[in-house]
């Protein structure tokens, strides 16, 4: 028994040699049988019958060809906002779009935010995601400063922070204690500065900014959701628009600077025409929601307002 034992183990051993080596000699064809598809050749005409079709589909073609769907909706993005569409490359300086104030207003409001979701590693573990989106709008907002065409606060800082805040953004998307510590950094940084300090150079900023890295289409998407709703409720009635007409500024103002970001080169679908067709809407019904509310004209803004939906309604049903 005791003999019987190592020579069996060995025939086993040197079965599965035996079946290896007769796998690695098979052909592919072998080991793997595979359907093959037989194609119908492609048709030929000689010269007596060449009259009878056409060389190419269009000479067929009687009128003018219909209008699809999809430019339907362009046309109708194009002329919501009261213009033909233009080159997002050559859209206007940042300054025309979003005032100073209303940037360092954002950077503030955001600053607060991180002081109620980054305060312990326990704490972060459910608000992770929060933290993320806001890390995402800072980057994004720093991103503006360091672009703006007049003087803005924090400019001298902004290619520093963002590049930071740009990495906090990143390791904001798990919940371990390295991302809790690192956003807990920057978090500090960022109290740092808006109370008139600086930011802690952490990261080397880029020497151009890449947008499809300061901030993702659904981080920006969650913004315009949350404008779009509170410039719906702000130009609801007259009063609430006399109430309101400053705020309505703003968020109008953040949609006109986003619908710029998301046509940035790089960003998702920024190379679509269609999709640029939308960008361009929004942004012109953004901006000219701010000139109706600067000027205090409830139904100029009310209708404005309305295209800024309107022109988001019309995107997601291709793009959501």
């Amino acid at each position: 028994m005791k003999q019987f034992f190592p020579i069996a183990f060995s025939a086993l051993l040197l079965g599965v040699f035996l079946a290896s080596v007769m796998a690695q000699e098979q052909t592919p064809q072998q080991r793997k049988k595979i359907r093959k598809v037989k194609r119908v050749a492609k048709p030929t005409f000689d010269d007596s019958k060449r009259d009878l079709y056409f060389k190419d589909i269009a000479e067929g073609l009687v009128g003018d060809r219909p209008t699809t769907d999809m430019q339907n909706k362009i046309a109708s993005a194009e002329t919501a906002a009261g213009q033909k569409t233009t080159d997002p490359a050559n859209s206007a300086d940042w300054s025309t779009l979003i005032d100073g104030t209303t940037l360092e207003d954002e950077i503030k409001s955001l600053n607060q935010a991180l002081a109620k979701t980054v305060t312990t590693p326990v704490k972060f573990k459910t608000t992770y995601n929060d933290v993320r989106q806001t890390m995402a709008l800072l980057s994004m907002s720093f991103a503006i400063v360091r672009e703006y065409d007049s003087e803005v606060r924090w400019q001298d800082h902004a290619p520093a922070a963002q590049a930071a805040l740009q990495k906090a953004e990143t390791n904001a998307r798990s919940n371990s204690q390295q991302a809790f510590n690192y956003c807990n950094a920057r978090k500090f940084d960022l109290e740092d500065l808006v109370r008139g300090g600086s930011f802690a150079e952490s990261e080397k900023p880029a020497d151009e900014l890449d947008w499809s890295e300061v901030i993702g289409r659904s981080e920006t998407m969650q913004r315009l959701e949350t404008s779009d709703e509170l410039l719906k409720e702000w130009t609801a009635d007259e009063k609430t628009f006399a109430q309101q007409k400053s705020k309505i500024i703003s968020e109008a103002q953040w949609v006109a600077a986003i619908a710029e970001v998301i046509a940035k080169e790089g960003m998702d679908d920024a190379d679509v025409d269609e999709y640029l067709a939308f960008c361009v809407a929004m942004k012109e019904a953004a901006t000219q929601t701010v000139t109706a509310a600067k000027s205090d004209d409830f139904e100029a803004a009310s209708k404005f307002a309305n295209l800024i939906s309107q022109s988001c309604n019309n995107c997601h049903e291709e793009w959501r």
